[in-house]
């Protein structure tokens, strides 16, 4: 456990100020729960406490305290649920991840928290639809987004002189391509016998599976979220072809997620910080008892899925995924490609999406408009998490 020094040596080095009276203020349970005492403030509740007694500084200050103390940030749920111990540890993380956390990845840690959390692709959005952006998903202030006027004008006016654009057909199937490692074609193979095969035709769309190039690749999310990319980093352990190709198209992915029945028993909830967290479709069976209805809670391992509509080829999913492989400087990633008919749809995503005339603009919103500074701009982004809820409800209704 950290002493009083140690947390005003962090505050120091980071604030230019030591901030005791947050940190007595955070341990102040001390006296009554002795070492257990961080389920009264160390989390997100209490880090909002902490700036509404001494303001933004003092929210940070009870930050650093925080990653010191636990090595993350827990919720207040967290300590209830059992997802974190006493200590406000992880339970899950293993005893080799605690004795690794040293002062550089303490250092480290902070240094990610403090930086801006998301990536906002904001040259592409009138100001008026900007401003109301960034007071949804942002913690900027009205005053502070009212100042970023003038910034979004430069990224917009870069935006209205640039028409470079790759048009090229880029995309090559798997089994056409000449460099393809036999462990990768073999990977492919087995991704294909749970998906159509490589051609066939379902409906009005043809699907493929090969490599495309980034340049070609039209985007349609508002902004890249930090934190999944942190959360993604681990499925990606280098960028061998197969590494590459695993991590594009995963086959499982764990996930921790809470569960909250309500007494009916009719109704339940879960909760979880990872987006990809998903809900099947409902599945019915017959049994002696009756109709037995059920679904699945799981992580979305759905791959880097491209629609190719007209001369433009627009990411479908795996955004996330697509975009941390350009930022390793990967060329051209593995993706499922889908010939579509017809104009671009809406692209349904947990996270705010261009609408379907932006993406349909000469020039569109591109993957690699994100890698453009000009065009952007860091945000820090309201934390968030997936919750599902399932409900069963019965009622009686007239027929006549």
């Amino acid at each position: 456990m950290a002493s009083l020094a140690q947390h005003k040596r962090d505050c120091l080095q980071f604030l230019a100020k030591d901030f005791e009276e947050v940190h007595q203020w955070l341990d102040a349970c001390f006296a009554r729960f002795g070492p257990k005492h961080r389920h009264a403030r160390h989390h997100r509740d209490g880090i909002r406490q902490a700036k509404e007694l001494f303001g933004e500084a003092g929210g940070t200050a009870a930050l650093i305290h925080i990653l010191r103390d636990c090595m993350h940030v827990p919720n207040r749920i967290d300590y209830e649920n059992g997802y974190v111990d006493a200590l406000g540890l992880k339970k899950f993380w293993s005893t080799a991840a605690y004795i690794k956390y040293d002062d550089k990845g303490f250092e480290d840690l902070v240094k990610e928290h403090l930086k801006p959390s998301g990536l906002i692709l904001w040259a592409f959005l009138r100001w008026e639809d900007a401003q109301g952006f960034l007071s949804a998903v942002t913690m900027y202030s009205s005053e502070e987004i009212a100042g970023l006027e003038e910034a979004w004008k430069e990224s917009k006016s870069r935006l209205e002189t640039d028409f470079t654009l790759t048009t090229s057909r880029a995309f090559i199937d798997f089994r056409e391509a000449s460099n393809v490692s036999a462990e990768s074609r073999s990977y492919f193979e087995s991704v294909l016998a749970k998906s159509p095969k490589t051609g066939e035709q379902v409906g009005d769309r043809e699907f493929g599976i090969g490599y495309i190039s980034i340049e070609a690749l039209t985007n349609p999310l508002v902004f890249i979220d930090y934190e999944l990319l942190e959360d993604m980093k681990p499925e990606l352990p280098g960028t061998s072809a197969i590494e590459v190709a695993r991590f594009a198209f995963p086959e499982v992915l764990a996930m921790p997620i809470t569960m909250v029945g309500e007494p009916t028993q009719k109704t339940v909830t879960f909760v979880s910080r990872q987006k990809t967290m998903s809900v099947s479709n409902v599945r019915l069976r017959s049994t002696p008892e009756g109709t037995e209805v059920s679904y699945v809670i799981a992580a979305n391992a759905s791959g880097i899925v491209v629609s190719e509509i007209g001369d433009r080829f627009v990411l479908r999913n795996g955004i996330h995924r697509a975009f941390l492989l350009a930022q390793l400087g990967i060329k051209e990633i593995p993706c499922i490609l889908v010939k579509e008919p017809g104009t671009v749809p809406f692209v349904a995503s947990s996270y705010p999406t261009f609408a379907p005339p932006i993406l349909l603009q000469p020039r569109q919103p591109m993957l690699t408009d994100f890698m453009r500074p000009e065009l952007c701009i860091q945000a820090p982004i309201r934390r968030t998490q997936k919750v599902i809820r399932i409900s069963a409800d019965e009622t009686m209704i007239p027929v006549e």
